[in-house]
């Protein structure tokens, strides 16, 4: 799914459902605006393989392309990554229900970030891996509680606030 941005603030809001199929990647990416641009996807996600995060930005703003995950427990059993191809500009996946990015592994890229904007955000996802300089994960003083959980940080900065990561 390709969400074009233009000038100014740009908002989309996707309530169908989306399955992706096992053994591909499918991505999910925000081109070109000059100011923050938000995807929501208000319906559950489903399926495996992996969903490649990505925008490909005309301007260099910090924080402007937002991939909301709005759907409570998601049964997605894949893997995600993110990465932001313009100088500057991050791709931020945000946690903002319950459960919301599924059983898989999450890797942060170069301009990847992950946000989580409630508890319980990624209490099912079993690893978040940040693999370059200017990937980021914000807990948000939110807690991650999964036994199963593994934080591998290669790179990258982390910024937990008062949560707590029980993994």
């Amino acid at each position: 799914l390709v969400f074009d941005a233009s000038n100014g603030t740009s908002t989309w809001n996707l309530n169908a459902p989306i399955d992706f199929a096992a053994s591909t990647s499918s991505k999910l990416t925000i081109r070109d605006g000059n100011f923050a641009t938000s995807s929501n996807l208000n319906s559950a996600i489903t399926g495996s393989g992996n969903i490649v995060v990505e925008s490909n930005r005309s301007d260099t703003g910090d924080d402007r392309a937002y991939f909301y995950l709005k759907s409570a427990n998601s049964t997605f059993s894949g893997n995600w990554s993110a990465q932001g191809f313009d100088t500057g500009a991050f791709t931020n996946i945000r946690a903002s229900a319950a459960n919301a990015l599924g059983t898989g592994t999450v890797t942060l890229l170069d301009r990847g970030s992950l946000l989580v904007d409630v508890d319980n955000g990624i209490d099912s996802t079993t690893g978040v891996i940040l693999s370059h300089s200017a990937a980021r994960f914000n807990l948000s003083n939110r807690n991650w509680t999964n036994a199963a959980g593994v934080l591998t940080v290669n790179n990258g900065t982390v910024n937990m606030g008062t949560g707590i990561i029980s993994i």
